[in-house]
């Protein structure tokens, strides 16, 4: 199961990933390890902070997605489209 960490205000984005099987964390800057992070496959931020939250060192292969401007179904198409490249 692909995991995707999703920045805690996009509700809808993490319910529409789980529902498509996708294993879903949250990604905020209390609680979550940056050893958590490199397991992710993805991270979805909402475009309101460029350094993932308070992690700007992190360093990782994960797709990284900007949901700003886009809808849940768009956000999943791009986490759909982008992880079948890698």
């Amino acid at each position: 199961m692909q995991r995707i960490a999703v920045e805690g205000a996009l509700s809808d984005v993490k319910h529409i990933l789980q529902a498509n099987g996708y294993e879903v964390v949250s990604l905020d800057s209390r609680g979550r390890s940056q050893a958590e992070l490199l397991n992710c496959d993805a991270i979805v931020l909402t475009g309101m902070d460029s350094n993932f939250a308070g992690y700007q060192d992190v360093k990782t292969k994960a797709v990284v997605i900007d949901a700003s401007g886009m809808t849940a179904g768009q956000i999943l198409n791009q986490v759909q489209n982008k992880l079948e490249r890698r």
